[in-house]
């Protein structure tokens, strides 16, 4: 009997413990880590997406468009604002691009050829086949400017967020 009634005062003072520990405290130790985009008035040096800067990013910037020097001066202005320039020329697959732009990179380019479209309002991306990371940027019909850095930086943060890795 006795041994009965230490193992239930045992199990009370267990349960006890349980309801006295707050919550609150429990979550607070245990939250997952959150990140905050850039926000508007931070600048170039604050723009990136997920830890991927635009100094990262090889970006061949082609003209689709019967506009003259389009190509070179949007790759002078890419290169200001952090890219590596590659190629500049006239769309070497000839493509029509009514649009603003496309955005082309193979899979290995995914995530540049995301902070590359985040620069072009109505930017479409566009998956091909090859191996490196270099993105390029095919300037259609429609376009007419970068978008500022506030308005990146927007974009950028209206994207999902990837969940971090671990418990949470």
């Amino acid at each position: 009997m006795l041994v009965a009634l230490t193992v239930l005062a045992g199990l009370g003072l267990a349960a006890w413990k349980l309801v006295l520990d707050s919550p609150a405290e429990h979550a607070t130790a245990t939250a997952c880590p959150t990140t905050t985009p850039p926000g508007p008035g931070q600048g170039v040096q604050a723009i990136r997406y997920r830890a991927l800067t635009p100094q990262q990013v090889t970006v061949n910037v082609y003209n689709a468009t019967t506009r003259t020097g389009l190509a070179r001066g949007i790759a002078d202005q890419l290169r200001q604002r952090g890219f590596r320039i590659g190629m500049i020329d006239n769309d070497p697959l000839n493509a029509t691009i009514t649009g603003t732009a496309q955005v082309r990179g193979g899979t290995r380019g995914r995530d540049r050829m995301t902070l590359l479209a985040a620069f072009v309002d109505g930017a479409t991306q566009h998956v091909d086949k090859r191996a490196d990371e270099t993105v390029d940027l095919v300037l259609g019909q429609r376009f007419t400017r970068l978008r500022t850095d506030q308005q990146v930086a927007a974009a950028l943060a209206a994207l999902p967020q990837p969940r971090p890795t671990g418990t949470c």
